[in-house]
């Protein structure tokens, strides 16, 4: 079955995008600042530059707004060979998509009633669209940000298996640029697109991009 975006995510449902940015041989990623959820003296979590998508507003359109809003860059975004849906129970699989540039993931984010992140008391779905795409130009992390940190695959998969602080990870080599001073014992975790991400590695664990690899 062909799908578009329009018949897979119904319009009254909150929807939003993210970036896979692979920047040399680390991916680029996004620290929240004071404002988000997703954080506590306790834990940070990173998540892929991007946002909630306005009514009536095309998901290509929303995750180019988004970028310009959060790290002040233009981007380069590039159509993926395969699409794949990733529901809220966890389970994966691979659809065929008309769309002039398409996704790599969709991604159906399911926030617990009773999440700590969660203020509405209410369980909902998140869908989140994750478009691949090369920077351009370097970018700054803009004031409603905590940073950007640039992760190895590896590192990143770490963050979803085990206990890791933010400090662990510089001591490795991880990247990082921060817009407001972020503890260094603090606990990090992936949330949104690394989220589906490590999830797809799993599931397709001999590579599916050559950017992804």
């Amino acid at each position: 079955m062909l799908y578009t975006l329009s018949n897979l995510i119904p319009e009254e449902e909150v929807s939003g995008t993210g970036l896979i940015i692979r920047d040399r041989d680390k991916y680029l990623f996004m620290l929240p600042g004071h404002n988000y959820g997703y954080r506590t003296s306790d834990f940070i979590y990173f998540a892929g530059i991007g946002g909630k998508r306005k009514k009536e507003e095309s998901f290509i359109d929303c995750v180019k707004r988004e970028v310009r809003e959060e790290v002040e860059l233009e981007i380069e975004l590039v159509s993926s060979d395969d699409t794949y849906y990733l529901d809220r129970e966890g389970k994966i699989r691979m659809i065929s998509l008309d769309e002039d540039i398409k996704p790599l993931l969709i991604f159906e984010k399911f926030n617990p009633a009773d999440a700590p992140w969660n203020r509405s008391g209410r369980a909902w779905i998140y869908y989140v669209v994750i478009y691949i795409s090369k920077l351009i130009g370097s970018p700054q992390p803009h004031a409603e940000l905590g940073g950007l940190i640039r992760l190895t695959r590896s590192q990143i998969i770490r963050t979803a298996y085990q206990k890791v602080t933010l400090g662990e990870l510089l001591s490795e080599g991880v990247e990082l640029v921060e817009e407001i001073l972020i503890p260094k014992d603090i606990l990090i975790y992936p949330v949104g697109t690394p989220e589906a991400l490590i999830k797809l590695w799993d599931a397709y664990p001999e590579g599916l991009y050559e950017g992804l690899d």
